[in-house]
């Protein structure tokens, strides 16, 4: 969660040294018993068993023990510059989003790129089957992935192909919405399906370009991320809800459709109200 990650100078806490991780990493409890990972150019090298707190560059405190101790695995068992690449494209991706990630990004990410690059090396190669849906639906989140390939590049001299872009963004998506992996997955196919269903029931092919068709993509994904969280809007306008689907019939046997189908394959049930607003939205996109 937000605030997990700090960055402080030496002689601002003090910390008793747990384990070395690498050169540049330790493990360690500050003045409050808390468990933290310190960070800083040859931290490891204790002076008469103590942690040198001028050498402390980034101090990491995670809310939750499971992300925490899964963090130390990885410290200790892969190379640091894979550490070090993955937290430049945690910090660019936070800085390009303008807002904090969920603490649970560093284990992802940084394990991410430790196995792709691991099936890089064994010519596996794993192409992503959503990498289209990213581009349309996470367009922001794939150029951050776009842009990561290059910091790989240039810290690891690893060359991924675009596939690889959609994986991280997915990640990122993840850590955004503090959601799973396959929760995002699931969310990404559920938003081209209901696309799916509004083209083929209409015979239309839709305008990507258009300022309708953007609204409707962003009014379902905000729609179907409420229906992997169980969160419903809740029923406001009857009146209003009855006199759209008198004016709207073909439209709104449509959004009939996508509720079935939203509780079919989500298990959600889509209020009157939700009804309502993709009834609007789908008829926008057709007034378009």
């Amino acid at each position: 969660m937000a605030g997990f990650f700090s960055l402080q100078k030496g002689g601002i806490a003090i910390y008793s040294f747990d384990k070395r991780l690498n050169n540049n990493t330790v493990s360690a409890h500050d003045s409050e018993g808390k468990e933290v990972i310190l960070k800083g150019k040859g931290i490891a090298f204790l002076n008469n068993g103590a942690i040198d707190e001028s050498k402390i560059e980034k101090v990491f405190v995670f809310s939750d023990k499971k992300n925490l101790h899964s963090y130390f695995s990885l410290l200790d068992k892969i190379p640091y510059e894979y550490v070090e690449t993955a937290e430049l494209i945690i910090s660019y991706s936070q800085k390009m989003l303008h807002k904090d990630l969920d603490e649970h990004i560093y284990v992802t990410i940084t394990d991410h790129l430790h196995y792709a690059i691991q099936r890089l090396k064994e010519n596996i190669a794993i192409k992503n089957p959503l990498i289209w849906e990213i581009q349309r639906f996470y367009p922001t989140e794939y150029q951050i992935g776009l842009a990561s390939l290059d910091i790989v590049e240039e810290k690891l001299g690893v060359h991924f192909d675009p596939d690889e872009a959609a994986s991280i963004a997915l990640h990122i998506i993840d850590a955004e919405l503090n959601v799973n992996l396959d929760q995002t997955m699931k969310m990404t196919q559920a938003m081209q399906d209901i696309l799916n269903i509004i083209k083929y029931y209409f015979k239309i092919t839709f305008d990507e370009e258009s300022l309708e068709y953007n609204r409707l993509t962003t009014h379902l994904k905000y729609f179907v991320q409420r229906a992997m969280k169980s969160e419903y809007v809740q029923d406001t306008d009857s009146e209003l809800y009855e006199l759209i689907k008198k004016k709207y019939p073909g439209v709104h046997n449509c959004t009939n459709r996508i509720a079935s189908y939203m509780e079919s394959q989500l298990h959600y049930q889509v209020t009157d109200s939700e009804k309502m607003y993709l009834t609007v939205h789908i008829q926008s996109l057709l007034n378009k």
